[in-house]
């Protein structure tokens, strides 16, 4: 028989467990209130028949996540998605999606599964697509039809210790595996949880985050945290004070910190980050980082989510469009639209207000003080962006440290003046 893979589809829609299902479901849409997000999901059942190959591998590319199912009470299925299932998913180049490891029939087997993770905010209101797959051999059906009946035995003790030696080397070498989870349809146990968990690798992907392999935050993300951290340190102290950690925690999740909640925050940075907080000052840029990336750890990507996109950001972590776009008044004095360039013979003329931005940038940055950004200084300007625009001209790179070095002096007067007719484009 299957792995019980379209049981669990037929459960999760009508939470009711059919003994007797098809091979395949057609595409099924669960409904947004079935999930703490509100968004609906449409799943897309599929078989391992040959026959049944190229609808495999299409859902497979149209999903947005991925369940590999196996049987709980099945060493070979779980077998079979380490040697077969997993090698094949990187074959068909979707390992860039989340992969979710799903033990079905899990009524079989003794220990309790894993509980559930608390749910975040939704950040999205499309539905999303879920492609499952199960651990059965090539040639049978993948067939959910199950014969246990309620007094199915447990799994010998030899068997459980065999598979769970199994899921530690998945989990360990298959670093693409984002979450290993088990349920039962004939119990109606964690159904539901099984597809929030899918829906919520899709609306907060933990991918652009965290690097499974090094066990560290990504690099876009870091620097994107780093900008966020920069904004909320309003007197540029280089800490964020209660006051400051309060407006961070109110424009994100619009609820302050009570004060023993603050003194906790610094206990659990203190206890991991030797400097991550300075006394009588505040939270620094690394204890930030920790705090962020302890809710990864946790589970929790819908926190350091909700706090990305509060701050403009985008899943792949580039600041949404209309945070970036020429601001209308000045495309249209420009001559041209928020989304399109204006004609080549006009360019845009920084305002006083603007060149006075830029010499409080350089002063700032200028660590020595000697009227000169280094590369090294050009880096940290450039440290909150998703790269340093300078790195695109090799040829600036090869020579010496003083040869390119920006002058402040220069870089003040060098206006570029715009015309059309009499008049200059300005913005402030």
């Amino acid at each position: 028989d299957g792995v019980g893979k379209t049981a669990l589809v037929i459960a999760a829609a009508t939470e009711n467990f059919q003994k007797e299902a098809p091979p395949v479901m057609p595409p099924t849409r669960l409904p947004a209130d079935l999930f703490p997000d509100a968004v609906p999901m449409i799943v897309c059942d599929t078989s391992s028949k040959a026959e049944w190959r190229d609808v495999f591998e299409s859902e497979c590319a149209q999903s947005d996540v991925v369940l590999l199912c196996y049987s709980c009470r099945s060493l070979a299925s779980l077998e079979r998605v380490r040697s077969y299932w997993l090698p094949e998913l990187k074959r068909l180049q979707v390992l860039d999606k989340p992969i979710l490891l799903v033990g079905c029939q899990q009524d079989t087997w003794v220990p309790e599964p894993p509980s559930a993770a608390p749910s975040g905010q939704s950040a999205s209101s499309s539905a999303s697509a879920v492609a499952v797959a199960s651990s059965s051999g090539p040639d049978d059906t993948g067939s959910a039809v199950d014969n246990r009946g309620e007094d199915a035995l447990p799994l010998d003790d030899q068997v459980r210790v065999a598979m769970e030696k199994v899921l530690s080397d998945i989990v360990s070498s298959w670093r693409e595996v984002e979450l290993c989870l088990t349920c039962s349809a004939l119990k109606m146990d964690h159904v539901q949880s099984v597809f929030s968990h899918a829906q919520r690798a899709v609306l907060y992907p933990v991918g652009p985050l965290y690097d499974a392999r090094s066990g560290e935050l990504k690099r876009p993300c870091v620097r994107a945290l780093k900008r966020i951290f920069l904004l909320c340190d309003a007197d540029r102290d280089g800490f964020l004070c209660d006051a400051e950690l309060n407006h961070f925690q109110t424009a994100c999740f619009n609820t302050p910190l009570q004060p023993e909640e603050l003194d906790g925050v610094r206990k659990v940075v203190m206890a991991k980050i030797s400097d991550g907080v300075r006394p009588g000052a505040g939270l620094t840029l690394k204890g930030f980082l920790y705090l962020q990336a302890l809710f990864v750890d946790r589970g929790r990507m819908d926190a350091t989510w909700t706090v990305l996109r509060t701050f403009g950001y985008d899943n792949d972590l580039t600041l949404r469009d209309e945070l970036t776009r020429l601001p209308a008044s000045l495309a249209a004095a420009a001559g041209g639209t928020a989304t399109s360039a204006a004609p080549r013979d006009q360019v845009a003329e920084l305002s006083d207000k603007g060149i006075r931005f830029f010499c409080d940038v350089f002063a700032r940055f200028d660590r020595d003080d000697d009227g000169l950004l280094s590369p090294a200084d050009l880096e940290e300007v450039f440290s909150t962006a998703p790269d340093n625009p300078w790195k695109k001209y090799p040829d600036l790179a090869a020579v010496t440290d003083q040869d390119t070095s920006c002058d402040i002096s220069s870089a003040s007067s060098s206006r570029g003046r715009s015309r059309s007719g009499s008049g200059e484009v300005r913005d402030d």
